[in-house]
């Protein structure tokens, strides 16, 4: 009886975190609703709740993938440019924790015969925008016993704008930068990743993934045409 009640009780469970899923997937989209589909699998996966609760910091470097999107004359490209920083993760369990970070992140764009004041030129345009990431972001581990375990994480992340490049590179090759002041000073993103945990000897180490998509305008000056940031971080670190 209490057996029965048990087993209906965890389908019920899993019913409703499908269909938060599925809501998910609709508000968020395909790489963030899949991070979450991951988080809520680590989540129901078993679990030790004794000696991995607490505090556990890490470093990191990588790079970030970034591009514009929103209304626009000018058809942008992913650019790449470094990416790094540190964080600390609280962990409620073995697999359940809640992770804060401070990364510096460069994103940007890249257009070709980038459009100008209307007109199109054959002036090609790379962005670059320095921001100071402080994402918020749920964890969720697979309570593996061995050398790797996979996890997933989703959030939002507030990030501050410290500086705004522009460079227009001319047909013959040359360059000339300056600073942007149309890129606004404040971004909000939706934040969702996966990664490996990897214990090497004592040592602990990890990788992972993680897509950011705006939902502010960057361009606060053109509220007609609104611009925001999507990228794709690439990151290896160690945790101590």
């Amino acid at each position: 009886m209490l057996k029965d009640r048990a087993n209906n009780t965890v389908e019920q469970i899993l019913s409703y975190r499908m269909r938060f899923l599925a809501t998910s997937r609709r508000v968020f989209g395909g790489a963030i609703g899949s991070a979450l589909l991951l988080l809520l699998v680590c989540s129901t996966s078993p679990m030790q709740t004794a000696s991995a609760q607490g505090w556990k910091a890490h470093l990191a470097v990588g790079f970030s993938s970034a591009t514009f999107t929103g209304e626009s004359d000018n058809d942008f490209a992913y650019r790449s440019a470094f990416a790094g920083g540190g964080g600390a993760t609280l962990f409620f369990t073995e697999s359940l924790g809640l992770r804060s970070e401070l990364m510096y992140v460069i994103r940007g764009a890249f257009t070709e015969n980038a459009v100008i004041d209307g007109l199109q030129t054959e002036v090609d345009a790379r962005f670059a925008v320095a921001y100071i990431d402080v994402p918020l972001l749920a964890t969720a581990q697979l309570a593996l016993h061995g050398p790797i375990a996979p996890y997933a994480f989703a959030g939002v992340s507030y990030s501050r704008n410290v500086d705004a490049k522009l460079t227009l590179i001319s047909a013959s090759g040359d360059e000339v930068t300056d600073g942007d002041s149309s890129i606004g000073l404040n971004e909000v993103s939706l934040v969702g990743g996966v990664g490996l945990n990897l214990r090497i000897g004592t040592e602990q180490a990890f990788i992972e993934a993680r897509f950011a998509d705006g939902i502010k305008n960057i361009r606060p000056e053109r509220p007609d045409a609104p611009l925001e940031n999507r990228s794709i971080l690439v990151i290896a670190g160690i945790r101590f």
